[in-house]
């Protein structure tokens, strides 16, 4: 009986050590085949993010706090908006909140109130097929915005959209709640040590603000990440939810690469959030990698122009010569 039961203790223990083996080798085939590929890019369509975006970086501050989707507060909610079906269903999503907080002085001095504005980058990964596909997973982008003049029931909000984004400012148009264009709004980022600061116009035409307005106010700048599930490490069956949390990892830590915060997406891998005290959830955006991409992404344009321009001479040229064909046959 006692030979028995220690041949049974025997098997379990035999068993119980295969199955941590499989899952072991599942996490490391996942790590592998993720690892194995370029880091540089995350999607092709990622890839063709344009200028103005990597310009509307310079809105916010270098130094940014990361958060979970379950961790923001009620003034963040109202600016990120509802999520979309698609976005709904997104496997990971990664959102940039940029807000400005400060006041507007009317031009003739007559009036001043408070002011917010925010610019939000949305990122949605579907989910890849597996570990190899992870840079090919393709990333929905989604950029919206909206600033508030005044406070309580006299408050009134716009939407706005981007015109036209430079390294020396921001333009935008503001809508409002019927979706007509109620005026412009003019922004310059200006970058110091510790603070970045707002500075430009702001000219409504309709509402209760109509006038021209002059804006001051101090950015600050979160990363709004999803949640990662992660079973215990004493579920030893929960495979389907490790492969996922794997997966989530790496397609995260992509994006974070993406955003300039390289070192930070290694930093929490395989962590949550929770566990991790406030002051080590900010992390610094490399500016550099930054630059790189914004000058690598100027000079795939200015191909781009190149080019047009080379196939509006050719066209020319060929109509020039079947002109002189024509007129060399009447």
């Amino acid at each position: 009986m006692i030979k028995n039961k220690f041949t049974i203790l025997f098997l379990s223990l035999i068993l119980l050590a295969s199955v941590f083996t499989i899952v072991i080798a599942q996490e490391n085939q996942i790590n592998k085949g993720s690892e194995n590929q370029s880091s540089n890019e995350i999607s092709q369509e990622d890839n063709t993010i344009e200028i103005e975006d990597q310009n509307m970086q310079d809105m916010g501050t270098n130094n940014v706090e990361v958060v979970s989707e379950n961790q923001i507060g009620n003034n963040e909610s109202d600016d990120l908006e509802n999520l979309t079906n698609s976005e709904k269903k997104a496997f990971f999503r990664l959102t940039r909140l940029t807000t400005g907080l400060g006041f507007v002085i009317k031009t003739d001095k007559s009036d001043a109130q408070f002011f917010r504005g925010s610019w939000i980058v949305r990122k949605s990964a579907e989910k890849p097929r597996n570990a190899e596909n992870i840079n090919n997973t393709k990333i929905k982008i989604r950029r919206f915005g909206f600033i508030t003049i005044g406070v309580r029931e006299k408050k009134e909000r716009f939407k706005i959209k981007i015109e036209n984004a430079t390294e020396e400012k921001i333009i935008f148009k503001l809508l409002n709640k019927k979706g007509d264009i109620s005026g412009n709004l003019e922004l310059t980022p200006k970058k110091y040590k510790s603070i970045t600061l707002w500075f430009g116009t702001l000219n409504i035409n309709s509402g209760n603000y109509i006038g021209e307005w002059s804006i001051t106010a101090s950015a600050k700048t979160k990363i709004i990440k999803s949640r990662i599930e992660r079973p215990s490490k004493w579920n030893i069956f929960a495979f389907k939810e490790r492969r996922k949390a794997i997966l989530e990892d790496k397609i995260q830590e992509r994006m974070f690469e993406k955003e300039g915060m390289k070192k930070f997406g290694k930093e929490i891998r395989g962590k949550r959030l929770s566990e991790i005290s406030k002051d080590r959830r900010v992390a610094v955006i490399n500016r550099v990698n930054k630059i790189i991409d914004k000058n690598r992404l100027r000079g795939k344009r200015i191909l781009k122009d190149r080019r047009i321009l080379e196939d509006e001479k050719r066209l020319r040229e060929k109509e020039i010569k079947q002109n002189r064909i024509n007129n060399s046959l009447k």
